[in-house]
Parts: C-alpha cells; sequence; structure tokens
C-alpha cells in the first residue's frame, strides 16, 4: 500500500491473498496492516486464501451487503425521480421531461437513464407511484344499509379521488397517443372504474 498510495486511498476493501503460505514465506501481517491503516483507514481488511477457500465466504458477504446496498439506493433514486415527475405534473407541467425530472429529483440525467431504460419504463414507474398514493383513497366501500348512504360514500370516494389524480390524469391523456404504456394504464383505470360502478 505504501508503494502504491493511489491504488488504495480510495479503496472499501483491501484483500490479502494467499494466507495459506503466508507463514512459510514469513508475510508479516501486522506491517501490512498497519500500511493498510494508514493509506486506507477506511478499508475493510480480509485475508483470504482463492487455493484453500479459507475467508472466501467473509469475502462473499461483503460484496452481497455492497450489492444489496446499491441496489437500495438504486431504488431510492428510482422512487426519487417518478415522485419528482408527479410533482412537475402537479405543479401544472403537464409534459415534464426527463431533464426536469432529473432536476428536480436532484439526479443527473445520465443517472436517470441508468435506471431507467427508457421513457416508457420511466412513465411505469411513475405510474406506479401514482397508484401508490392514490390507495390509502380506495378503501372499501359500505355494501350494506340504505341505497342513499352507500350511494353518498361512492360519490364521495370518488370525488376525492378525481380531485387527487385530475393533474396526472391530464398529463396522461395528453401523452397517450405516444406512450403505449400511459395507454396501457389507462385502459386498466378504466376497466377499474367501470367494474367498480357495476
Amino acid at each position: 500500500p505504501l508503494k502504491y498510495p493511489t491504488m488504495f486511498k480510495s479503496a472499501d476493501v483491501a484483500i490479502i491473498n494467499k494466507m495459506d503460505i503466508a507463514e512459510a514465506v514469513g508475510f508479516d501481517d501486522a506491517a501490512a496492516t498497519e500500511s493498510i491503516r494508514r493509506v486506507a483507514p477506511q478499508a475493510a481488511i480480509l485475508r483470504v486464501s482463492a487455493r484453500t477457500g479459507a475467508g472466501m465466504d467473509a469475502w462473499y458477504r461483503f460484496l452481497e451487503e455492497r450489492m444489496d446496498g446499491r441496489r437500495a439506493r438504486g431504488e431510492r433514486t428510482r422512487v426519487a425521480v417518478a415522485e419528482a415527475l408527479l410533482d412537475l405534473i402537479g405543479e401544472g407541467d403537464l409534459s415534464p421531461t426527463a431533464e426536469r425530472g432529473a432536476a428536480r429529483a436532484g439526479v443527473s440525467l445520465r443517472l436517470v437513464f441508468h435506471y431507467f431504460a427508457d421513457l416508457q419504463s420511466l412513465h411505469a414507474a411513475a405510474a406506479d407511484r401514482q397508484t401508490e398514493r392514490i390507495r390509502p383513497l380506495l378503501g372499501p366501500l359500505p355494501d350494506k344499509g340504505p341505497l342513499a348512504r352507500r350511494l353518498s360514500a361512492f360519490v364521495g370516494q370518488r370525488a376525492t379521488l378525481w380531485e387527487r389524480i385530475a393533474p396526472v390524469r391530464r398529463a396522461s391523456l395528453l401523452m397517450e397517443p405516444q406512450s403505449p404504456e400511459i395507454g396501457r394504464r389507462l385502459a386498466q383505470a378504466r376497466e377499474f372504474d367501470r367494474s367498480s360502478i357495476e
């Protein structure tokens, strides 16, 4: 590490391999550890033997944990961009671009298209977030009692729902001709409305 400090300064992990022959070759583990700590105090130090497999389980766990962390960060970014798109629509921007969504979410456009293959998948994620936003408004309605009471509950629920989704619905109708994904989601919403009335 002291010979090539630049290589180690930003390392998250330092792997000391061939531990199966460390004693035979006179390897000084304490000195190596001290050198790593001087150059990369943040790095985890793993001792392994690729030949015998010793220590490899710890290396695999480290990789899994890092991958889980990256997946979590990726999901947070996906949610932030989808939420940003919905917020822009709610503020009156009925045709928000990926660039404006990225700016609102505080991420680069490059990162947006790292997590979303294209605009269709971005629209799909925004539609999923919209569904999560309005799900609490779709609680069960009374199916017994006087018709007037049941009808009032249904109309009240639908009025609240339509008021909440109005901006996103207007934007969706504008984008429907160019977006098969939005068209598919609107068709599902229409079918849901029909079935809930019947």
